[in-house]
């Protein structure tokens, strides 16, 4: 994993999860799916609404702020099946308006399955390559596929693997944030999250400024 120490890790079999901010956190619960405790986020439309177009289902993780990092995560959509569903995974979060987020979709157009910059505007696409998007199987046929982002702040190359960790499904080289929070999401679908695996480079984040 690029040489860095595995920072986190998170298989849910405790039954709980603490430490994400929910942007809906009554749309999140753990659930056993199959036998096994994994994070479900069960409801498409929420009250919470972006302060720009952004995904609306956010789950960040608090304690860890990074520069370069390397996550793996196993996804499960369990939305219907139509050209934009999509799971979401957040980087470089700064805030609930400046974020990058990758958005993994059925089929590419030009505002889905691409990465995203989100900087106190709607979002822009910034990749530079992509495929014609993954296979969500059909609701009864649907199966985990694993997730990998590698960042490397000093190039700025982004790369996004989905099963085959060979060849990116999409790739980008961006600087606008080198760092931030890492998170879990959808743009306005429903799936199961589990066995997530962040490795990488500490940071210390910024300190907010003190009120008047």
């Amino acid at each position: 994993m690029q040489g860095y120490p595995l920072l986190y890790s998170q298989t849910f079999e405790s039954g709980t999860y603490t430490g994400w901010t929910r942007s809906n956190p009554r749309s999140w619960r753990i659930e056993r799916f199959e036998g096994n405790p994994v994070l479900s986020l069960f409801q498409r439309r929420t009250s919470y609404i972006p302060p720009f177009v952004s995904p609306q289902s956010r789950a960040i993780l608090d304690s860890l702020y990074l520069g370069d990092f390397v996550l793996e995560v196993k996804i499960r959509s369990t939305a219907p099946n139509y050209p934009q569903r999509d799971l979401s995974l957040f980087f470089g979060y700064q805030n609930e308006s400046q974020f990058y987020y990758v958005h993994i979709a059925q089929e590419a157009s030009e505002n889905e399955h691409n990465i995203f910059l989100v900087n106190n505007a709607d979002r822009v696409p910034v990749a530079y390559t992509r495929n014609d998007g993954v296979v969500w199987e059909a609701d009864e046929e649907q199966e985990w596929h694993t997730v990998r982002i590698i960042r490397t702040v000093a190039t700025g190359q982004i790369d996004v693997f989905f099963d085959d960790m060979e060849t990116p499904i999409l790739q980008a080289n961006n600087t606008v944030f080198t760092e931030g929070k890492i998170g879990v999401g959808s743009f306005d679908d429903i799936g199961l999250f589990d066995d997530i695996y962040i490795w990488g480079e500490q940071k210390t984040p910024p300190v907010p400024p003190a009120s008047p």
